[in-house]
């Protein structure tokens, strides 16, 4: 929501206050006429970051309150997961690993949403934001702009999948480093 609202201040902001300054110079011969015509668009100008402002605010509350128990909720469940495998899973892979494991995946879910809520919702929002005034300026522009972030999404995509692997990799051997470590202490 906090996401959507900072596309919608980055978006629009610059539209209203072209109407603002657009208005401002068609009735700027007729004073009578300015301070009503440029009186709506001045005020949702100035509420635009506000009510961005509020909505950010109400998000990290909602950030602050309710990520430690989401935190605690996977931390336990994995917990629980892991404590229902065999012993010879538990022979295979070290207890260090596993714990490291466990306590990585509350950061991992925390920056998937922070990742979505961030930049993947915000940038939708943002897009058909930018392509809505633009079709309204020139359709032409609109294809242009659709153009480059499907470039672009494409891009990003191959690019994703080709990291994809080396972060599997270390991964995995950044959690067989630390359980080792935590083995050897332990030991």
């Amino acid at each position: 929501m906090a996401s959507m609202f900072g596309a919608i201040e980055l978006s629009l902001a610059p539209y209203v206050l072209k109407i603002i300054i657009d208005t401002a110079s068609k009735t700027a011969q007729h004073p009578e006429l300015f301070y009503g015509a440029v009186l709506v668009p001045a005020l949702i100008y100035a509420l635009i970051p506000l009510v961005h402002n509020l909505v950010f605010r109400a998000y990290f509350y909602a950030h602050f309150t309710l990520f430690p128990t989401l935190r605690t909720n996977v931390v336990t469940q994995m917990f629980n997961y892991l404590s229902l495998q065999s012993s010879n899973y538990f022979q295979k892979n070290f207890s260090g690993s596993l714990a490291n494991k466990i306590s990585d995946m509350p950061q991992g879910i925390e920056a998937i949403v922070g990742i979505l809520n961030g930049m993947v919702i915000s940038r939708i929002v943002a897009v058909c934001i930018a392509s809505t005034i633009l079709w309204t300026i020139s359709p032409l522009f609109t294809g242009i702009l659709i153009t480059w972030v499907l470039i672009f999404l494409s891009n990003g995509y191959r690019m994703a999948k080709h990291v994809e692997q080396y972060s599997i990799v270390f991964s995995e051997t950044n959690s067989a480093v630390n359980g080792q470590v935590v083995d050897s202490v332990s030991n």
